[in-house]
């Protein structure tokens, strides 16, 4: 990308290259060089000189760009073109971040948030099961043998192993029966987030000395349960790797369009300056990509003993990551997994979690941010404004997109409408 980083050789613009202000008779520029008031009528004049000056060295960063802003140290009709090499420079060092979580332990990465999901599941059947038993499923009694209510094998437990299964104190083997197979599997999914795919009806088993186990595999085990929901042999948590490798494309596709507009910009941008479309369409993807590489690499760079809460934690950085490539991912959206996306925040998180929003926003395909995605993508001339991309989305909208995305946006916004 040849033209970004240069445009003159004497560095950022600083206060004595900014274009001289005359001070005749009612003039409220002084002597000149003072930075215009946003709204005042040396605006105009400061923003789109006669004679313009270079822009100069770009800032580094979007906190660089703000700071030079704030120290009047960028002239006016510089800003677009800086905000799209900033994008540009954002956009490449995320994708880049990303390359490098996917060549260094991203596996490991997935084969842990993987198993931790599924072994998440069986706890919150057994929560199902002593709250619910008795309404999904029909149950006989078997035979009587002593077991306390955490499985455990022992004497004098008062309470079955599986309440309100039945109305005697001791605890029993049980055969289960579910009434019906779509009312269960509706509850288990709306209320735990667990699909039915994900369960099946087993054998119980538990050890004389070591406590009640689940499974078929051991034959030490003395049968305690028959017809029991258990997670099934091959529940399997989706791999996103390869459904997010399309929107990595597209990411790619982002940078080159940044690229031709920042060329584009530099050869015209005295005429096209005040046209924002481009940077108003590529802000929402670049942050999204940011955001969500920045979440996938928190839980690389988390150590493996955290507390339960911490880990869920850890979880929803994942799923927000994912989520992130989701608007621009095409075809590659059903190998994402999407409703099983849905589920496992339901399992780690919560309907009020900042991720299930997100998910939200990115799962209707009516949403507005992807008519976002779609106006960049569909920007081909630059110099001709279609209208902001990003007043596609509300406010409500925007919020639900996460911090990282609101608070890189904020300040783009900011940015732009410094001297408008």
């Amino acid at each position: 990308m040849s033209s970004l980083g240069s445009g003159g050789d004497d560095g950022l613009i600083s206060n004595p290259n900014l274009p001289e202000y005359g001070s005749g008779d009612g003039g409220d520029g002084g002597d000149g060089g003072d930075y215009p008031i946003d709204g005042s009528p040396m605006c105009d004049v400061f923003c789109d000189p006669a004679e313009p000056q270079e822009c100069g060295t770009p800032p580094s960063s979007l906190e660089d760009l703000s700071s030079q802003i704030s120290d009047f140290s960028v002239l006016g009709h510089c800003v677009n073109l800086f905000l799209i090499h900033v994008l540009y420079d954002d956009n490449k060092a995320a994708l880049k971040k990303y390359q490098n979580l996917m060549n260094n332990g991203f596996d490991d990465d997935f084969k842990w948030y993987s198993s931790y999901i599924l072994g998440s599941i069986q706890p919150q059947i057994l929560e199902f099961m002593r709250a619910h038993a008795g309404e999904y499923f029909d149950c006989d009694k078997l035979d009587s043998r002593p077991c306390c209510s955490d499985f455990s094998s022992g004497q004098g437990c008062q309470n079955g192993c599986i309440p309100n299964t039945s109305g005697n104190a001791d605890s029993s083997r049980y055969r289960f029966s579910v009434k019906n197979g779509d009312h269960f599997n509706k509850k288990m999914s709306d209320d735990y987030g667990i699909p039915g795919e994900w369960i099946k009806f087993g054998n119980w088993r538990y050890y004389l000395q070591n406590g009640c186990q689940f499974g078929d595999s051991s034959d030490d085990c003395y049968l305690y349960n028959k017809s029991f929901p258990m997670v099934a042999d091959d529940a399997e948590v989706p791999n996103p790797k390869d459904g997010i490798a399309p929107a990595v494309d597209q990411y790619k596709s982002i940078g080159d369009q940044l690229s031709q507009a920042y060329e584009q910009f530099g050869q015209y941008h005295m005429s096209a300056w005040r046209d924002d479309t481009i940077v108003e369409a590529a802000e929402l993807p670049v942050y999204m990509l940011v955001q969500g590489v920045e979440s996938m690499h928190k839980v690389h760079d988390t150590a493996e003993e955290i507390s339960e809460e911490e880990m869920k934690q850890m979880i929803l950085f994942f799923i927000t990551g994912i989520l992130g490539f989701i608007p621009v991912a095409g075809e590659g959206l059903a190998s994402l997994g999407l409703a099983t996306l849905e589920w496992i925040i339901r399992i780690v998180g919560g309907v009020g979690d900042v991720a299930f929003d997100l998910y939200r926003v990115v799962n209707n395909p009516s949403s507005a941010i992807f008519a976002v995605f779609g106006a960049f993508a569909n920007v081909k001339d630059f110099g001709q404004a279609s209208g902001p991309a990003r007043t596609m989305m509300n406010a409500g909208q925007q919020e639900k997109l996460g911090l990282t995305v609101k608070s890189k946006t904020d300040m783009v916004n900011s940015v732009k409408v410094s001297c408008k």
